[in-house]
């Protein structure tokens, strides 16, 4: 069920995201993050260009990756907070998709696993969230959030870091291709306010910075509906918002689990 999920799901998303496809994001970017001859942050975004390596200028095969990604991040969701959970989030995520992009996947894949509390599947969850988004540093932590082992969440914290500077040592360095704290543009975005960083930010049919605004609060009452392993998402929003922009709410599209774990239970 979940893998016929997964196509529906990568069908509606690119057909939505299709006009705004182009150098920064999806099928495009694979070659060049393969030749790194693209800035930072997709240069370190190497998980799908790496198994495509043999075939990068194969459309398939990225739809291909894409939906595997998506499935295994949709049982991942169903394996630890329930089936329930898994197609509300699911629901985040296809409104969320107006850019083409695989790293959210990596990123629930990680994180999930981590929650999961079983120290080979955190590690494996590690290099796969790792290759695809600079959150993997946060993996530690959530390990450590849902068993309470210190040791173990040191160590997979070390690992973490590992990969998160073995990825940037192999591609090489390469500069951001915007400036690292987002903060003017996301206050921009909120009054409706437009700038030379900020011109998109009306363009939407749904106004991306409010719907964040509502994914966000949602989430933080989900981690407060559960207790101690709600503590990973105000980590993971402040760095949204901070580094993050606003009306782009599918960066914080790893914690709508948690909103979508809130919905769940008011609808149980």
């Amino acid at each position: 069920m979940y893998l016929i999920l997964a196509i529906f799901a990568a069908t509606l998303q690119n057909i939505v995201n299709q006009p705004r496809r182009g150098h920064w994001n999806g099928f495009l970017t694979v070659k060049a993050i393969i030749e790194k001859r693209i800035q930072a942050p997709m240069r370190y975004r190497v998980l799908i260009p790496w198994l495509m390596k043999r075939s990068p200028t194969s459309l398939t095969m990225y739809e291909f990756w894409r939906v595997i990604l998506l499935w295994v991040a949709l049982l991942c969701v169903a394996s630890y907070w329930g089936g329930v959970v898994a197609v509300i989030w699911l629901v985040f995520v296809m409104s969320a998709q107006i850019f083409d992009t695989w790293c959210y996947t990596s990123e629930t894949i990680g994180i999930t696993l981590a929650l999961m509390g079983n120290p080979i599947g955190a590690a494996l969850g590690i290099f796969v969230h790792g290759l695809s988004r600079e959150t993997v540093l946060i993996n530690g932590f959530v390990y450590w959030l849902a068993t309470g082992d210190v040791a173990g969440g040191l160590a997979l914290s070390a690992l973490a870091f590992a990969v998160f500077y073995g990825v940037r040592w192999y591609q090489g360095h390469a500069d951001l291709y915007c400036d690292r704290f987002r903060i003017l543009d996301n206050i921009h975005y909120l009054l409706l306010k437009k700038s030379t960083r900020a011109k998109e930010a009306d363009t939407l049919l749904f106004y991306a910075p409010y719907l964040h605004v509502i994914l966000i609060a949602l989430s933080l009452y989900g981690a407060y509906l559960t207790g101690r392993i709600g503590f990973v998402v105000p980590v993971m929003v402040l760095a949204s918002v901070t580094m993050g922009k606003m009306n782009e709410y599918r960066l914080s599209l790893a914690v709508a689990v948690w909103a979508a774990y809130a919905i769940a239970e008011r609808i149980a």
